[in-house]
């Protein structure tokens, strides 16, 4: 409990028949508890500086300070423990959830959304975070990861944006290792090309000197992707294009069903090779949008500027080696 000494075994002495943590959004605590009231022992609650306050027959909130999450102070219990392997219940934003104990770790209920498209496939062993956009609902997934805007941050072109709208439209597979990238979605031939090309050209400008009216001198910068040449690379018995950035190599492979644009032909040629594999992944489901090592994203998906920003969060996430989520549950995996 936040700024408070109660600890667990505290909770037990009062004989509870359930308990409940509350983390609000600022990483406040608080504890719920079912018990009879003269299991309470209010002078050791009152030492610690807790108030107590009567939800129901038997039904205790003890905090320090009152929780946002629980409006009017009223909450509802659950006898999450008659399930099998169910260990508790949890709540986050507008809805909650049973946690049941894993093999591996936990896995957390969350309401089952429809699958219209791309889960993810076998990942290359290098990858740090995946996640596969349902076609025209990526909303599903901005509740849980805000935006895929920092994914898409490496290939610094102007064209992001319509690239962007069109993961939306088309639903696409995006994975990051520590220094790569790659994307699969559906693109036409011509807009799949322009885009590293004009990625390109904007990492390697051409400057040129030019005299003004004055007598003066000038340097204008000039970016023009029809300057950019085109290689080629073939993986698995198909072409990709590539061109040359002062970062590396952009490809892009123009698949019969799908498309790949990708920072390494390695990194490509494993996501080729995987995705023909049907193995079953090490956290999670077969039916996974979301793959993270908390640990490995640390300094980029949690900094300051990006998406998960709550301290209590990042450190509940920090002590799982993995983080998978699929349509309809959290898995949090050691």
């Amino acid at each position: 409990m936040t700024d408070r000494p109660l600890t667990t075994t505290d909770l037990i002495a009062f004989k509870p028949k359930e308990i409940a943590i509350f983390v609000d959004k600022n990483g406040n605590s608080s504890v719920a508890i079912r018990t009879n009231e003269k299991n309470l022992n209010k002078e050791l609650l009152n030492s610690y500086g807790i108030i107590t306050q009567k939800l129901g027959q038997n039904k205790w909130l003890l905090f320090s300070e009152p929780p946002s999450l629980i409006p009017n102070g009223r909450t509802k219990f659950s006898l999450g423990s008659i399930w099998p392997n169910t260990i508790g219940k949890i709540t986050l934003g507008d809805f909650s959830g049973h946690i049941k104990v894993k093999d591996n770790g936990y896995a957390v209920e969350i309401p089952k959304t429809k699958l219209t498209g791309n889960v993810l496939p076998s990942l290359p062993l290098e990858t740090v975070a995946a996640l596969a956009f349902q076609p025209g609902n990526e909303s599903g997934l901005s509740s849980l990861l805000n935006q895929i805007d920092l994914l898409l941050e490496p290939l610094k072109t102007i064209t992001s944006e319509q690239l962007v709208n069109k993961i939306k439209e088309n639903g696409a597979v995006i994975l990051l290792t520590n220094n790569n990238f790659l994307i699969e979605t559906s693109l036409e031939s011509t807009f799949l090309f322009q885009t590293i090309q004009t990625a390109a050209a904007f990492q390697s400008p051409t400057v040129e000197t030019m005299n003004l009216p004055d007598g003066s001198l000038a340097d204008e910068i000039i970016v023009d992707p029809s300057k950019v040449d085109f290689g080629s690379v073939w993986i698995k018995g198909q072409e990709a294009k590539s061109v040359e950035t002062p970062n590396g190599s952009l490809l892009a492979l123009d698949g019969e069903k799908t498309d790949i644009i990708a920072s390494d032909s390695s990194l490509l040629e494993q996501y080729l090779n995987k995705k023909t594999e049907k193995v079953s992944p090490t956290c999670g489901s077969k039916n996974n949008l979301v793959y993270l090592k908390p640990k490995e994203l640390e300094n980029t998906m949690f900094g300051e500027h990006n998406s998960i920003t709550s301290p209590s969060l990042l450190q509940i996430a920090l002590k799982f080696n993995e983080i998978a989520v699929d349509n309809n549950k959290i898995y949090l995996c050691y």
